[in-house]
């Protein structure tokens, strides 16, 4: 299930399969996305709103706390957009993948489990247009613990410009058709259009190849997605524990070894036992030898 509200709706996507990671609604409405260690993801971000009727919307990340750095201009893209790690440098933009990691403050200390628990916040906000700017270079800064890129790249065009940037934020979007694929593909690295001009005039603003700028204005909606491995959504409650036996395989998995003859793995050697039937101290017919199998002795192997 994705997180709806009446014209936004944020998810994670696996970077690999270009599916949404499964989600868990707790019984006080909140998301729990239930994801891999290690696994490659983009943020993926959509709203419904036509930019023709209504204002342009804008979405920016922060994963962790730690923002990525830029926002997407969801009008340029379908209103719809996958938010990676950006780059920036002399007018070529990449933006690959970002990637579940392991980290010891997500560490249950009592078990010493890893539970991979964080949280992705994606606001949407109107785009208010500014005059225009030079690009400089720009790269996503991720200083939380359990961020990383990967090597997985999505084709785009946009510019990013930092947050950081006084007295306004900024973000580039391109007035000519750039629009993406409905799901992330990997590329080496993606090049912005190379007709655009490093010094831009002002005057030529209506020019279908210039770019122009905007900033954030009045945020309209946040959409948080806690996400958690599987150990952390049963920590959470989220999903119930298993029997016994299933969560001390989850805790402590043991490798098997399997054979190809079901019968090579036991052998039980039938021990003999002496059969007497007596009445009043008197034998009465021949003994009887059976075969006696002790199970006793071998432990299972399950």
């Amino acid at each position: 299930m994705v997180q709806h509200t009446a014209h936004f709706a944020a998810k994670i996507i696996d970077a690999t399969t270009n599916v949404p990671f499964r989600e868990h609604k707790r019984e006080d409405g909140q998301i729990f996305v239930e994801v891999e260690p290690d696994a490659d993801y983009y943020i993926y971000a959509s709203c419904s709103s036509d930019p023709e009727e209504g204002p342009k919307i804008c979405a920016q990340y922060e994963v962790d706390g730690a923002s990525l750095g830029y926002y997407s201009s969801l009008w340029e893209f379908d209103n719809q957009d996958f938010a990676g790690f950006c780059i920036r440098q002399k007018r070529k933009h990449t933006e690959t993948s970002l990637k579940f990691k392991n980290t010891s403050i997500n560490t249950d200390t009592s078990s010493g489990l890893q539970l991979l628990m964080g949280k992705i916040v994606v606001t949407f906000s109107t785009a208010v247009l500014i005059p225009m700017k030079k690009e400089k270079d720009f790269q996503t800064t991720l200083a939380a613990q359990n961020v990383e890129h990967s090597t997985k790249a999505v084709e785009t065009v946009k510019g990013c410009v930092p947050l950081k940037r006084s007295p306004a934020t900024y973000t580039t979007v391109w007035s000519e058709e750039t629009k993406r694929e409905n799901a992330p593909t990997t590329f080496a690295t993606a090049t912005s259009s190379e007709d655009s001009s490093e010094d831009l005039d002002e005057d030529s603003s209506d020019d279908e190849n210039k770019f122009y700028r905007y900033t954030h204005g009045r945020v309209i909606k946040t959409i948080v997605l806690n996400y958690c491995s599987t150990l952390g959504l049963i920590h959470h409650k989220i999903l119930p524990k298993p029997p016994l036996w299933d969560i001390q395989r989850l805790h402590f998995p043991i490798k098997r070894e399997t054979s190809e003859d079901p019968t090579d793995s036991v052998r039980i050697e039938p021990k003999k036992i002496k059969i007497t039937r007596e009445m009043n101290g008197i034998t009465i017919g021949a003994d009887k030898y059976i075969d006696f199998f002790d199970l006793t002795e071998h432990k299972s192997s399950d």
